[in-house]
């Protein structure tokens, strides 16, 4: 099947250059580290060892669940997406030629990670009392993927609303 290719926009092209331009390398090395809090192999993993050692039925082994089964759907609907759109990630540019390259060429629409943020801020806010905090945190994780270049704006953008969505209706 052949991918729906998605052109860069101006805007995004604009924010990628400002951070490029602004963002130290030491910078760039912490929102890596802090983008793997993200990553569906570490999530599924957490998701996994909390439902093993939750033994009950309780509230904590059902939030264990809906943890898991929110992390493995955003990452099915993720994957499923990427399958059908092409959009060539920004750390492939000439603007940026020694970037680290991050996941395959034409697969930065949507953020996977956004969309693990999104779904875990909108996972804790229908099991918590709402809270700005976990929002800013979430959207902050997100950003990561801007500043590392493996993501233009508009793909964590829409990875982090689908991903909220998504929580919504596991």
């Amino acid at each position: 099947m052949k991918r729906l290719l998605i052109p860069i926009s101006r805007l995004d092209r604009f924010i990628v250059r400002k951070v490029t331009d602004s963002v130290s390398s030491r910078t760039v090395a912490t929102a890596s580290t802090v983008g793997w809090l993200c990553d569906a192999r570490v999530l599924l993993t957490i998701g996994t060892v909390w439902w093993a050692v939750e033994r009950g039925r309780g509230q904590s082994r059902r939030l264990a669940v809906r943890f898991t089964t929110t992390i493995l759907t955003t990452t099915a609907l993720h994957h499923a997406i990427k399958r059908m759109i092409a959009q060539p990630r920004p750390d492939r540019g000439a603007r940026n030629p020694s970037a680290l390259r991050t996941g395959r060429p034409f697969d930065a629409m949507p953020s996977g990670h956004a969309m693990h943020a999104g779904a875990i801020a909108s996972l804790i806010s229908t099991e918590l009392p709402p809270s700005k905090g976990v929002w800013m945190a979430a959207a902050l994780m997100a950003a990561t993927r801007i500043v590392t270049l493996a993501h233009w704006p508009s793909g964590v953008l829409v990875g982090f609303t689908l991903g909220a969505v998504a929580a919504m209706c596991t």
